[in-house]
Protein backbone atom coordinates (compact mmCIF):
# COMPACT_ATOMS: atom_id res chain seq x y z
CA UNK A 1 0.00 0.00 0.00
CA UNK A 2 1.41 3.45 -0.90
CA UNK A 3 2.64 5.46 2.06
CA UNK A 4 1.88 8.76 0.32
CA UNK A 5 -0.93 10.60 -1.44
CA UNK A 6 -0.32 13.54 -3.77
CA UNK A 7 -2.65 16.43 -2.99
CA UNK A 8 -3.24 19.95 -4.28
CA UNK A 9 -3.96 22.89 -2.01
CA UNK A 10 -7.24 24.44 -3.16
CA UNK A 11 -6.08 27.95 -2.29
CA UNK A 12 -2.45 28.04 -3.41
CA UNK A 13 -2.69 25.31 -6.12
CA UNK A 14 0.53 23.90 -4.68
CA UNK A 15 0.92 20.13 -4.94
CA UNK A 16 2.42 18.24 -2.02
CA UNK A 17 2.69 14.80 -0.42
CA UNK A 18 0.56 13.59 2.50
CA UNK A 19 1.88 10.65 4.55
CA UNK A 20 -1.09 8.36 5.13
CA UNK A 21 0.01 6.99 8.49
CA UNK A 22 1.09 10.18 10.28
CA UNK A 23 -0.58 13.00 8.38
CA UNK A 24 2.77 14.71 7.82
CA UNK A 25 2.97 16.87 4.71
CA UNK A 26 6.07 16.88 2.53
CA UNK A 27 7.04 19.29 -0.21
CA UNK A 28 9.74 17.03 -1.72
CA UNK A 29 10.70 13.35 -1.63
CA UNK A 30 13.83 11.80 -3.15
CA UNK A 31 15.49 8.37 -3.00
CA UNK A 32 19.10 7.26 -3.41
CA UNK A 33 20.69 3.88 -4.06
CA UNK A 34 24.30 2.85 -3.39
CA UNK A 35 25.40 -0.62 -4.47
CA UNK A 36 27.06 -3.21 -2.21
CA UNK A 37 30.83 -2.95 -1.91
CA UNK A 38 32.81 -5.92 -0.63
CA UNK A 39 31.26 -6.92 2.70
CA UNK A 40 29.37 -3.62 2.99
CA UNK A 41 25.67 -3.96 2.24
CA UNK A 42 24.09 -1.74 -0.38
CA UNK A 43 21.59 0.89 0.68
CA UNK A 44 18.33 2.38 -0.56
CA UNK A 45 17.22 5.47 1.37
CA UNK A 46 14.26 7.85 1.05
CA UNK A 47 14.27 11.43 2.37
CA UNK A 48 11.35 13.83 2.64
CA UNK A 49 11.31 17.59 3.20
CA UNK A 50 8.54 18.83 5.48
CA UNK A 51 6.11 21.22 3.86
CA UNK A 52 6.24 24.43 5.83
CA UNK A 53 7.60 27.91 5.64
CA UNK A 54 8.21 29.35 2.18
CA UNK A 55 11.70 29.07 0.74
CA UNK A 56 13.85 31.87 2.13
CA UNK A 57 17.53 32.48 1.46
CA UNK A 58 19.68 30.46 3.91
CA UNK A 59 16.60 29.01 5.65
CA UNK A 60 16.09 25.24 5.33
CA UNK A 61 12.97 23.24 5.99
CA UNK A 62 13.29 20.04 8.02
CA UNK A 63 14.27 16.86 6.19
CA UNK A 64 13.48 13.39 7.56
CA UNK A 65 14.74 9.92 6.68
CA UNK A 66 11.50 8.18 5.70
CA UNK A 67 12.81 4.72 4.89
CA UNK A 68 16.07 2.79 4.66
CA UNK A 69 16.84 -0.69 3.37
CA UNK A 70 20.18 -2.53 3.40
CA UNK A 71 21.10 -5.66 1.46
CA UNK A 72 24.18 -7.30 0.00
CA UNK A 73 22.11 -8.92 -2.75
CA UNK A 74 21.78 -6.75 -5.85
CA UNK A 75 18.49 -8.26 -7.04
CA UNK A 76 16.96 -7.83 -3.58
CA UNK A 77 18.20 -4.24 -3.42
CA UNK A 78 16.68 -3.41 -6.81
CA UNK A 79 13.35 -4.99 -5.86
CA UNK A 80 13.21 -2.85 -2.73
CA UNK A 81 14.29 0.26 -4.63
CA UNK A 82 11.32 -0.19 -6.96
CA UNK A 83 8.98 -0.77 -4.03
CA UNK A 84 10.13 2.27 -2.05
CA UNK A 85 10.19 4.45 -5.18
CA UNK A 86 6.54 3.61 -5.77
CA UNK A 87 5.32 3.53 -2.17
CA UNK A 88 6.85 6.93 -1.35
CA UNK A 89 6.17 8.49 -4.77
CA UNK A 90 9.83 9.52 -4.98
CA UNK A 91 10.66 11.71 -7.96
CA UNK A 92 13.98 10.01 -8.72
CA UNK A 93 16.59 7.53 -7.56
CA UNK A 94 20.02 9.12 -7.21
CA UNK A 95 22.73 6.64 -8.21
CA UNK A 96 25.90 6.84 -10.35
CA UNK A 97 24.97 6.10 -13.94
CA UNK A 98 28.36 4.65 -14.88
CA UNK A 99 28.10 1.72 -12.44
CA UNK A 100 27.58 -1.43 -14.48
CA UNK A 101 24.90 -2.63 -12.05
CA UNK A 102 22.57 0.09 -13.31
CA UNK A 103 21.54 -2.49 -15.94
CA UNK A 104 19.48 -4.14 -13.18
CA UNK A 105 17.51 -0.90 -12.78
CA UNK A 106 17.15 -0.72 -16.57
CA UNK A 107 15.71 -4.24 -16.53
CA UNK A 108 13.33 -3.24 -13.73
CA UNK A 109 12.21 -0.28 -15.84
CA UNK A 110 11.48 -2.62 -18.74
CA UNK A 111 9.18 -4.61 -16.46
CA UNK A 112 7.52 -1.44 -15.17
CA UNK A 113 6.94 -0.26 -18.74
CA UNK A 114 5.28 -3.52 -19.69
CA UNK A 115 3.05 -3.28 -16.63
CA UNK A 116 2.23 0.39 -17.37
CA UNK A 117 3.68 1.51 -14.06
CA UNK A 118 5.78 4.61 -13.44
CA UNK A 119 9.38 3.96 -14.43
CA UNK A 120 12.31 4.82 -12.19
CA UNK A 121 13.94 8.11 -13.05
CA UNK A 122 17.68 7.85 -12.38
CA UNK A 123 20.05 10.78 -11.90
CA UNK A 124 23.73 11.06 -10.98
CA UNK A 125 24.73 12.40 -7.56
CA UNK A 126 25.58 16.08 -7.37
CA UNK A 127 29.09 17.02 -8.64
CA UNK A 128 29.81 13.35 -9.33
CA UNK A 129 33.20 12.24 -10.67
CA UNK A 130 33.99 8.62 -11.41
CA UNK A 131 33.57 6.65 -8.19
CA UNK A 132 33.54 9.66 -5.91
CA UNK A 133 37.25 9.99 -5.24
CA UNK A 134 38.20 12.97 -3.04
CA UNK A 135 34.66 14.32 -3.02
CA UNK A 136 33.61 13.10 0.42
CA UNK A 137 34.57 16.37 2.21
CA UNK A 138 32.23 18.28 -0.12
CA UNK A 139 29.31 16.03 0.82
CA UNK A 140 30.15 16.00 4.51
CA UNK A 141 30.16 19.80 4.44
CA UNK A 142 26.59 19.79 3.13
CA UNK A 143 25.60 17.36 5.87
CA UNK A 144 27.20 19.54 8.56
CA UNK A 145 25.09 22.48 7.43
CA UNK A 146 22.01 20.49 8.43
CA UNK A 147 23.14 19.01 11.74
CA UNK A 148 25.28 21.77 13.27
CA UNK A 149 23.55 24.78 14.79
CA UNK A 150 19.89 24.71 13.82
CA UNK A 151 19.29 21.01 13.17
CA UNK A 152 17.25 20.45 10.02
CA UNK A 153 18.00 16.77 9.29
CA UNK A 154 16.44 13.99 11.35
CA UNK A 155 17.54 10.37 10.97
CA UNK A 156 15.25 8.50 13.34
CA UNK A 157 16.48 5.90 15.85
CA UNK A 158 17.51 3.06 13.52
CA UNK A 159 19.22 4.70 10.54
CA UNK A 160 22.33 2.62 9.82
CA UNK A 161 23.39 5.03 7.07
CA UNK A 162 23.64 7.83 9.64
CA UNK A 163 25.71 5.61 11.95
CA UNK A 164 28.01 4.69 9.06
CA UNK A 165 28.46 8.35 8.16
CA UNK A 166 29.28 9.30 11.74
CA UNK A 167 32.07 6.68 11.83
CA UNK A 168 33.92 8.25 8.92
CA UNK A 169 37.26 9.74 9.96
CA UNK A 170 39.98 11.86 8.43
CA UNK A 171 41.63 8.73 7.04
CA UNK A 172 38.52 8.08 4.90
CA UNK A 173 38.17 11.40 3.11
CA UNK A 174 40.37 10.46 0.13
CA UNK A 175 38.67 7.12 -0.47
CA UNK A 176 35.81 6.51 -2.88
CA UNK A 177 32.34 7.31 -1.59
CA UNK A 178 31.11 4.05 -3.07
CA UNK A 179 33.26 2.18 -0.52
CA UNK A 180 30.64 3.24 2.08
CA UNK A 181 27.21 2.45 0.59
CA UNK A 182 25.11 3.62 3.54
CA UNK A 183 26.93 6.91 3.94
CA UNK A 184 26.97 7.44 0.18
CA UNK A 185 23.21 6.96 -0.28
CA UNK A 186 22.42 9.29 2.63
CA UNK A 187 24.86 11.98 1.48
CA UNK A 188 23.66 11.83 -2.13
CA UNK A 189 20.05 12.37 -1.04
CA UNK A 190 20.99 15.19 1.35
CA UNK A 191 23.01 16.91 -1.38
CA UNK A 192 20.16 16.65 -3.86
CA UNK A 193 17.79 18.25 -1.35
CA UNK A 194 20.25 21.05 -0.68
CA UNK A 195 21.55 21.84 -4.16
CA UNK A 196 18.57 21.11 -6.39
CA UNK A 197 15.77 23.12 -4.81
CA UNK A 198 13.07 21.81 -7.16
CA UNK A 199 14.04 18.13 -7.15
CA UNK A 200 11.45 15.87 -5.60
CA UNK A 201 8.42 18.17 -5.83
CA UNK A 202 5.01 16.61 -6.31
CA UNK A 203 4.58 18.61 -9.52
CA UNK A 204 7.12 16.26 -11.15
CA UNK A 205 4.57 13.43 -11.02
CA UNK A 206 2.26 12.77 -13.96
CA UNK A 207 -1.47 12.57 -13.42
CA UNK A 208 -3.93 14.60 -11.35
CA UNK A 209 -3.58 15.38 -7.67
CA UNK A 210 -6.46 15.11 -5.22
CA UNK A 211 -7.95 18.44 -4.22
CA UNK A 212 -7.58 19.57 -0.62
CA UNK A 213 -8.66 22.73 1.16
CA UNK A 214 -6.03 25.28 2.10
CA UNK A 215 -4.53 25.92 5.51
Amino acid sequence: MPYIRILRDAMTRETFFLENRTGRQFSRIVAALAWPHGMARGCVIVLGEIRGRPAVLNVRNHVHVLSEYRSGDVADLVDMAVRLYEDWSASCVITPGEDRRVVFLDAANDDLRRERRRRIRMTDPQAWNGSGERILPFYLGLLQQRIVGEKTLFFGPDCTAASETQRLGSEDVDRRMTDYPGAAALLWAVAEMGLNQRRGEAREHPGPADRLGGY
